[in-house]
């Protein structure tokens, strides 16, 4: 279609390109027919696949006989031009970090837990995360590599252990709509796709949606998501429409959707990029673009492929709604077309478990809470059993003070006691002490009565009478002699 396009518009161009498509089912038969190509001189440009490890071996195979190798897909190799001056690439966009961190600063989420695809187009993208989480003070409470070849146990394993942590925002950056659809599914098995908990996805899955088993999508509702945005245009709904008129005449039934996404469109503008550049060039031969490009490798982003704006979108039910956008000169906003430096907030959005309120981000396990019963002294410490009821209740200046401290601690870790507990050493090695509140001191208690025979005479009151006579007696007797 890009091809037709780009001639009906430019007829009076004298190149022409001609393009080989080719699927395979692995690598092996994928080499046997780019070789060919290459071998016979029918190829002069590569375009890569969506494969991360098919990439790399087409660009291995174009700098071996010089074809610029061009990558627009999300799984594109992450090489330098140094290394590879025959690459041409669009970068991977990193503005979906800044965005996913306005997001959580938005609804003031201090802490998350990253997932991302165990491979080189996951792991890449952690540091920008890290660091762009903490230059906006959010904590990365865990981070989890999901394997393309790992079983159902041990994602749901890992699922399982995330469950029990107490953060409830949970990242996902992948760009396999297998793995993703995988992940929900067994994240909602786990409990996780529920009230409190909340999941974003970065573009990697957003621009894969429609590829998505529609099971998966059904149980992502609530699940908020960052995509590059594409302006509405007549021109561009004459595409889709076009696009799913040729779909239907191919009687392509095995596709699960007929909606284009913006890999798609990337894909277009590349072939049309390739057919002014060759124009301009004016030649076809295998080295038209190495000698232009080769001392450095071209992004595609000069070419106007690289959008600036995100939308944020909120999974509702089977479709998607747009709530908001984010732009690196305005941050996040409902509103694409507001003023620079204003503070809108997003549109309402419906969370995991149908819920419309925002999660905290964080849960308190259930507690179990010790509380020594001693008698005496429950000024401090008073345990009320009312066998009515069946409720017990703490009062005394040790429970108030854990109440307050419990109303202002975000993150609980552990369960506590409650009550004049003495720190030894013993007890160190199992459980942590907060700093006592209390000064801790020999002292004597005694009962305080009025007494009205308060006189001078007051010091000889502890001393009985017999206790005195002998007293008496003896300093008598000590005297004569």
């Amino acid at each position: 279609m890009a091809i037709s396009d780009f001639y009906a518009t430019h007829s009076n161009y004298q190149t022409r390109l001609s393009l080989h498509s080719m699927e395979s089912q692995n690598i092996i038969g994928l080499a046997s027919v780019v070789v060919k190509l290459l071998k016979n001189g029918e190829a002069h440009v590569i375009i890569g696949s969506d494969s991360f490890v098919g990439n790399t071996f087409l660009l291995e195979l174009g700098q071996k006989s010089h074809v610029p190798f061009v990558s627009f897909s999300k799984s594109g190799p992450t090489l330098s031009s140094t290394q590879n001056p025959q690459l041409i690439h669009k970068t991977q966009n990193f503005s979906s970090v800044k965005a996913i961190a306005a997001i959580l600063q938005e609804f003031e989420w201090r802490e998350a837990v990253l997932i991302y695809e165990g491979n080189e187009y996951g792991s890449r993208i952690i540091p920008y995360f890290i660091g762009c989480f903490q230059d906006t003070g959010i904590r990365v409470g865990h981070i989890s590599a999901i394997s393309n070849s790992a079983d159902d146990y041990e994602i749901l394993r890992e699922l399982n252990m995330l469950a029990t942590m107490q953060t409830r925002i949970f990242v996902v950056h992948m760009s396999s709509p297998k793995l993703g659809a995988r992940l929900f599914v067994l994240a909602s098995k786990a409990g996780m796709i529920s009230k409190d908990y909340a999941w974003l996805i970065t573009d990697g899955l957003s621009n894969s949606l429609d590829a998505m088993d529609p099971r998966a999508i059904d149980l992502m509702e609530g699940v908020l998501g960052i995509r590059p945005h594409i302006p509405k245009a007549k021109h561009l709904e004459n595409f889709k429409n076009r696009w799913k008129e040729n779909l239907h005449a191919m009687k392509r039934n095995s596709l699960t959707s007929d909606q284009v996404n913006i890999l798609g469109l990337w894909a277009y503008d590349t072939i049309w990029a390739l057919a002014m550049a060759t124009e301009k060039i004016g030649l076809m031969n295998t080295s038209f673009l190495k000698a232009t490009y080769g001392r450095s490798s071209i992004d595609l982003t000069n070419l106007g492929l690289q959008p600036s704006i995100l939308e944020i979108f909120n999974m509702i039910g089977t479709g998607e709604r747009v709530v908001g956008y984010w732009t690196p000169e305005k941050g996040s906003s409902r509103n694409l077309h507001s003023n620079k430096g204003t503070r809108d907030k997003l549109k309402k959005i419906l969370w995991s478990g149908d819920s419309i309120t925002i999660p905290k981000g964080w849960a308190i396990p259930e507690l179990k809470v010790a509380i020594p019963k001693k008698n005496g002294s429950t000024q401090f410490v008073d345990i009320h059993y009312n066998p009515h009821t069946n409720e017990t209740k703490c009062l005394g200046f040790c429970c108030d003070v854990f109440y307050a401290a419990i109303e202002g601690l975000d993150f609980p870790k552990v369960d506590m006691v409650v009550g004049d507990t003495t720190i030894v050493a013993n007890r160190t090695s199992y459980v942590e002490f907060t700093l006592p509140y209390l000064e801790s001191g020999v002292i004597m208690l005694v009962p305080i009565k009025c007494d009205k025979h308060r006189n001078i005479w007051i010091f000889a009151q502890p001393w009985h009478w017999d206790l005195w006579l002998a007293f008496i007696t003896t300093l008598i007797f000590i005297g004569f002699c």
